[in-house]
């Protein structure tokens, strides 16, 4: 069928509506004092909509004379109007409408059975809508989510949310959230929070719903939890436990134990006590975001630093898809060891680096960004790519203690120093690794003493200027190919 034979029927179906005599059905909709009576034909209404077809059956139908009388309270009569046009037309206009409109005809939609334009209106929505659903979806979520045929909208939501969950868990707006919502981000990879925040989230929102006080669990009691537990039973299984570090385990995990099932919390308490490096069984979830092996730092911290790394100012690490690089562990000093040599051993020729460092005594977490890579040259390297940076004691969810501080444009031909004698070394000193040893007890004992003085590089990041570590990761970053 041509084109200009489809647009004359669709006109001529119009035509019939507006201004034809003979009409059969009275549809009264709205609720007072909004409401309006359309008229239309039931052959057309049936043909178009199988909703209609029974509704005008003459088991449902209520006539009056040969005219049928119908009521849709619970449509608006501006959302049915575009619903009849499209049943007589084929065809839909959305761009003079907000979300909210948009919204409540796809509710109009599902409600008769006009799976077609559910499925278009859906498809405009997710294309054109997301700004309005990124600022209203905790307002609308449960209209959402409590329509089956919503799915495309549905995996919309889940999708926004997993890419920027801060900004919806800000002031508690998460704790009215339908089930189902909660259940499809929980499944997801690429939800970019640490596991053990994805837990004490789900606990809040668990206690929230059944109207217990996530602050006083310590005066629960044993019905308290097992209504807790029927609450989150669907949900546990998505927690990645195996994720979680023993320290949080015991502080966050246990607590609630009796939320989990029996042989999963005692597996669980056997990998932290024997301090296993991998989980038990190859079935086990793997870690959200990206693979990141790492005893210092968790997937936010590497989605933040990328987004130093590619310059994205005003940056909310969370929203970033996926992080743009595998983090490739080349030397953990506590399992390598923290001699210089070991470090232009195991990380000299490898491409872009960035080393971590959890400073003894204070727990920050410092580090720095070399863009070329270490190559025992014993020269300069020039670079106004390199940064070095502190995320605070790295449990800050908002960023607010996170410092970077990039290379002066003056300062930029002594960016990084690749002498073969040293350790990583930003600057002349503004982060060096200067290894020495003093002899103790017939061994060598390697101090590790390193420097953070201001100099080269734009801000001070800790107010310690000399220090020993704790531990200290190198990590080479590959670019992911798109």
């Amino acid at each position: 069928m041509s084109m200009e034979l489809l647009t004359t029927l669709s006109n001529d179906f119009l035509w019939s509506l507006k201004y034809a005599d003979d009409y059969n059905v009275l549809i009264k909709v709205g609720e007072e004092p909004k409401t309006q009576t359309f008229k239309a034909h039931s052959i057309v209404l049936r043909a178009r909509s199988t909703y209609f077809r029974y509704a005008l059956s003459n088991e449902w139908a209520i006539m009056e004379g040969n005219t049928y009388l119908f009521t849709k309270p619970n449509i608006t009569p501006e959302s049915f109007e575009i619903i009849l046009n499209y049943i007589y037309s084929g065809t839909v206009i959305l761009e003079n409408y907000d979300g909210e409109k948009i919204l409540e005809l796809l509710v109009a939609a599902d409600e008769l059975c006009l799976n077609e334009l559910l499925d278009y209106v859906q498809n405009y929505f997710i294309k054109n809508g997301n700004e309005w659903l990124h600022e209203n979806i905790n307002e609308y979520c449960h209209i959402i989510f409590q329509h089956n045929n919503f799915q495309k909208l549905q995996e919309s939501c889940i999708t926004m949310v997993s890419h920027d969950p801060q900004k919806f868990r800000k002031y508690g707006k998460f704790m009215n959230w339908p089930d189902n919502l909660v259940i499809g981000i929980l499944k997801r990879d690429d939800l970019h929070l640490e596991e053990i925040d994805v837990w004490n989230i789900l606990i809040k929102w668990g206690t929230y719903q059944v109207q217990l006080s996530f602050n006083n669990s310590n005066q629960w009691t044993l019905q308290d939890f097992e209504k807790l537990a029927l609450k989150l039973k669907d949900c546990i299984q998505y927690i990645r436990f195996y994720h979680i570090s023993g320290a949080d385990f015991y502080n966050h995990v246990i607590p609630f134990k009796i939320l989990l099932p029996k042989n999963l919390y005692e597996e669980l308490l056997y990998y932290h006590q024997f301090k296993f490096d991998k989980p038990p069984q190859p079935t086990i979830l793997p870690p959200r975001g990206i693979s990141l092996d790492s005893k210092l730092i968790g997937t936010r911290h590497a989605a933040l630093i990328a987004s130093w790394i590619d310059h994205q100012k005003n940056f909310n690490p969370i929203t970033c898809h996926l992080v743009p690089y595998q983090f490739n562990l080349l030397l953990r000093g506590s399992r390598d060891n923290f001699k210089c040599s070991t470090f232009h051993r195991l990380c000299d020729n490898q491409g872009p680096a960035l080393i971590i460092l959890k400073v003894k005594g204070t727990g920050e977490l410092l580090g720095g960004y070399n863009p070329n890579g270490w190559n025992s040259s014993g020269t300069w390297i020039e670079s106004m790519e390199s940064f070095i940076f502190s995320l605070g004691d790295g449990k800050d969810l908002f960023y607010s203690q996170a410092i970077l501080s990039r290379i002066k444009h003056s300062n930029s031909k002594c960016a990084i120093d690749d002498s073969p004698c040293i350790g990583p070394c930003f600057g002349t000193s503004d982060l060096v690794m200067v290894e020495s040893s003093r002899h103790a007890n017939g061994k060598f004992i390697y101090d590790l003493p390193w420097c953070c003085i201001q100099s080269c590089y734009e801000r001070v990041i800790t107010s310690t200027t000399n220090f020993a570590i704790e531990d200290y990761e190198v990590f080479n970053l590959i670019q992911k190919s798109t």
